[in-house]
């Protein structure tokens, strides 16, 4: 009931979603190198960088909530990270807390590199956002990813899908056998759910092996929505190209 099969679609609602998705997927590996390559005193760019994403997502605005709920997590697992550069970093003081001390060139280096991981994850959520799971595991396969590799992508997907609701139903299990507020240990639990979860796990991958087996799976993954580059494609790819351009070297 709570599993999410890989080859649900939608409707598409803006013109990002009716893009083909080996374009998206190569104009978001241009949009990263682009990002990746502004030098640390150059924060203008960044902020240009920025702007046009903000404006992307304003033109696919019904893409928002989508586009949060995949950006988000990603901002949470950045940030414990650029705040801990902030202290390795010898230079000017800027403020200090008892032994830790914040300095110019670690807060120019940390916002930088938080700056860019973000760009660089906002590019990847706006693509993810406008594009089924399954058409990006075939967009890949187009463009020449391996296909055991993309396999293993869309295994991965999939199962994440299938041991969240496994991983609630386990808890529900434990919460409904638990008497009082009395626990057996903090790190009891955890590692008595993971066991599970992975002996789960290992029975569900060998019910699909046979599976797989038994259908004739030739390694190939298929789609049942067949995309093809049309003229406006690449037209939007160029123009794609040439504002990322003009940014990076204004």
């Amino acid at each position: 009931m709570h599993e999410k099969p890989l080859t649900i679609s939608f409707p598409p609602h803006s013109f990002l979603e009716y893009m083909e998705p080996r374009l998206k997927i190569v104009a978001l590996l241009w949009w990263v190198i682009l990002v990746v390559s502004v030098s640390t005193g150059d924060p203008h760019q960044l902020g240009y960088f920025g702007l046009s994403a903000g404006l992307l997502l304003l033109l696919n605005h019904r893409l928002l909530g989508k586009f949060l709920m995949r950006w988000l997590p990603s901002v949470l697992m950045i940030l414990p990270l650029c705040i801990f550069l902030l202290f390795l970093q010898q230079g000017r003081t800027l403020v200090q807390f008892g032994p830790f001390t914040i300095t110019e060139q670690g807060w120019t280096i940390a916002l930088h590199l938080f700056s860019t991981a973000l760009l660089c994850m906002a590019g990847v959520a706006l693509c993810w956002a406008s594009s089924s799971e399954a058409d990006l595991l075939c967009a890949l396969q187009g463009l020449g990813m391996p296909r055991p590799l993309v396999a293993v992508f869309g295994f991965m997907l999939r199962y994440l899908h299938v041991l969240r609701p496994e991983l609630h139903r386990l808890s529900d299990a434990r919460l409904a056998r638990q008497i009082g507020h009395h626990t057996p240990g903090a790190l009891r639990i955890p590692a008595q759910l993971i066991g599970a979860l992975f002996l789960r796990s290992h029975q569900r991958a060998e019910h699909v092996a046979e599976a797989m087996a038994a259908r004739g799976h030739d390694g190939q993954w298929r789609n049942l929505i067949h995309y093809h580059w049309h003229g406006r494609d690449l037209l939007a790819l160029l123009l794609f190209f040439s504002i990322t351009l003009i940014i990076r070297w204004i």
